[in-house]
């Protein structure tokens, strides 16, 4: 036969307070990196928008070796499409998170794609325009740049850093 199990439900006003303080304390004072930006794609269909928006520092590097928008010529139009509407989402999605404080990001691009980096990259980082608010947002550029693409980067919200010579970025 079974044996009556009693229950103390007294405990669990206490257990929520502790389940909120750590959860505050997770997202609030860790630094969040990402093996790859897919992450930034789904993150918040992952946590609960409170979770989502207590997230207060991303760092990551953005490799842009085959899902960069700028080489869609590379892709069928309609994966052209879809990687033009994965970018601007990735950037939506940060510009999102209400607590988020610091960003840092490096793009990296492969040294053959230098030409069209320089070429399209100010198209390329018009989606950064929609995050402001931070305390920090630094960005690191794979390549030096002319002087024409200078002006526009510096209207860009973050600083520009460059990556060290004999990196790809």
């Amino acid at each position: 036969m079974g044996h009556l199990l009693e229950l103390d439900f007294t405990a669990i006003p206490s257990v929520i307070r502790r389940y909120s303080e750590a959860i505050n304390i997770l997202y609030s004072c860790n630094i969040f990196g990402f093996p790859n930006t897919n992450y930034l794609i789904v993150l918040p269909k992952l946590l609960i928008p409170p979770h989502f928006n207590a997230i207060r520092s991303l760092n990551f590097t953005m490799r842009l070796e085959k899902v960069c928008p700028i080489y869609t010529d590379l892709y069928p139009s309609d994966r052209g499409d879809q990687l033009i509407r994965l970018w601007a989402s990735q950037w939506k999605n940060i510009a999102s998170m209400e607590g988020l404080r610091e960003l840092r990001v490096r793009m990296k691009v492969p040294f053959r794609w230098r030409g069209v980096w320089i070429r399209e990259q100010i198209l390329l980082l018009e989606p950064l325009k929609q995050i402001t608010k931070l305390k920090v947002f630094v960005l690191t550029l794979p390549f030096q740049d002319p002087a024409e693409n200078e002006s526009a980067l510096q209207k860009l919200p973050c600083q520009i850093q460059r990556a060290r010579i004999g990196t790809y970025g």
